[in-house]
């Protein structure tokens, strides 16, 4: 059980702040005009070191309360600095990075919302558009009424 837990700390160890590696910044303000903007927007990664920080956070509790629980007292010393060294930190360092992956995909959607939308290709068709799209032909013209000659006089 030991060695499978110290195993699984060497790997998350090494997963450690996702979202400081992962995560593109935003740019600076303000923006050029039509410029488009290139950074991560997804929360999926921020959310992934979010949960670790959980999850270490837990760990560190359980191990507390597992270490209070032995008899010797330099033991539980040890054990205090150990998970407290440990899982604590691992804890920090993902909730420090799952913090900074947050802010940095709220700004990119910010900056997001505020482009104006970008179309990467041209229409399919040009501006003549074909018939689903075309207006309705004009209907023609009412034939004039026929004249009718004016009426002599006197008769």
């Amino acid at each position: 059980m030991l060695r499978q837990l110290v195993g699984l700390v060497r790997v998350c160890s090494l997963l450690s702040s996702c979202s400081w590696i992962l995560v593109n910044d935003p740019p600076p303000r303000p923006l050029p005009a039509n410029y488009f903007v290139n950074c991560t927007d997804s929360r999926a990664i921020p959310t992934l070191d979010a949960s670790a920080a959980v999850l270490f956070g837990l760990a560190t509790l359980i191990g507390i309360g597992l270490v209070s629980e032995s008899g010797d007292a330099e033991d539980k010393a040890i054990g205090y600095a150990a998970i407290g060294g440990i899982y604590g930190g691992l804890t920090l360092v993902f909730a420090l990075s799952a913090a900074n992956g947050f802010s940095k995909t709220g700004r990119c959607r910010e900056m997001k919302m505020m482009m104006p939308p970008y179309y990467p290709y041209p229409p399919k068709y040009p501006p003549p558009y074909p018939p689903p799209y075309a207006p309705p032909p004009a209907s023609p013209a009412a034939p004039p009424p026929p004249q009718t000659p004016p009426a002599l006089p006197g008769r």
